[in-house]
């Protein structure tokens, strides 16, 4: 089961939508949450990395940002033989 976040966590933007001062993919480190929102869903106090420290951070909800590992994974180019058998799986 997928987990989301804690503090200390780093984390990537995964929309522009909400945040416009920021690009998809900035990365940043949870400092609090999760949060719980009234009537559903999270939120996480996110410190991001282009505001510098001591910034404060900004609120950002859980289908706002992923972990920075997750990230990382799914931009990684996959080996020869990984790419083969994604290409089986999905015929």
């Amino acid at each position: 089961m997928r987990r989301g976040p804690k503090a200390g966590d780093r984390v990537r933007l995964t929309t522009r939508d909400f945040e416009p001062d920021y690009r998809l993919s900035e990365a940043g480190t949870v400092e609090s949450g999760p949060h719980f929102i009234p009537g559903g869903g999270t939120y996480f106090i996110v410190t991001m990395e282009k505001d510098g420290p001591g910034a404060p951070g900004i609120i950002l909800r859980t289908c706002e940002i992923e972990a920075e590992e997750m990230a990382r994974e799914r931009m990684e180019p996959r080996g020869a033989n990984e790419r083969e058998a994604v290409h089986l799986t999905h015929r």
